[in-house]
């Protein structure tokens, strides 16, 4: 599988664009012209509590899956779209944080 590290959340109306960060890195500060990740997260009431209230909480504590569907215009990164990719998640304080494999 190639990992796609995905450092940065940002919501937005039209889709959630959460790649800023990408490894391997692309030549601009962002690949993706847009990225749906619609997924789940579930939690006990504790942990969910935890996580709302801001809490640093380890990932494991918590099932939280997405599966992201890239939106490219550039050619280079057509392979965003010919690809299934599963993200692994985890809520920080300071934002989420995805790792997103690209299944092959």
């Amino acid at each position: 599988m190639t990992m796609i590290r995905c450092i940065t959340a940002i919501r937005s109306r039209q889709c959630d664009l959460f790649c800023l960060g990408l490894s391997p890195p692309c030549d601009g500060p962002l690949c993706a012209d847009c990225v749906e990740t619609p997924g789940i997260r579930r939690a006990s009431p504790e942990i969910a509590a935890a996580l709302a209230a801001g809490r640093d909480i380890d990932p494991s504590l918590y099932y939280f899956r997405v599966t992201p569907q890239f939106f490219v215009t550039d050619e280079k990164y057509a392979w965003l779209q010919q690809s299934l990719f599963i993200g692994l998640g985890a809520k920080q304080p300071k934002g989420v944080e995805i790792e997103v494999f690209a299944l092959t």
